[in-house]
């Protein structure tokens, strides 16, 4: 589900998560390798969290393609999350 976030107006998508909440994540699939200690964290396809680093495409060490939490980079994050 493709949408645009409330606060800022980015466009983002909602990715079901294993417990069956709904993830927003920025819209855009990033190619990402999986890396225990790494910095940033990435959704994949079916919902799973994972930490990892953003790599090229074309790099050959790539994992696959995620979903980056927009929570990290939403001005309005704080405002938007329920109670």
């Amino acid at each position: 589900m493709i949408s645009k976030c409330r606060s800022c107006g980015k466009t983002i998508t909602f990715i079901r998560m294993p417990s069956g909440k709904m993830m927003p994540c920025n819209a855009t699939l990033r190619p990402y390798k999986a890396e225990e200690g790494g910095t940033t964290t990435i959704i994949t396809r079916d919902g799973k969290c994972i930490k990892g680093e953003l790599v090229s495409d074309n790099d050959p060490q790539k994992t696959g393609l995620g979903y980056i939490p927009h929570w990290g980079d939403c001005p309005g994050a704080n405002k938007m999350r329920k109670k």
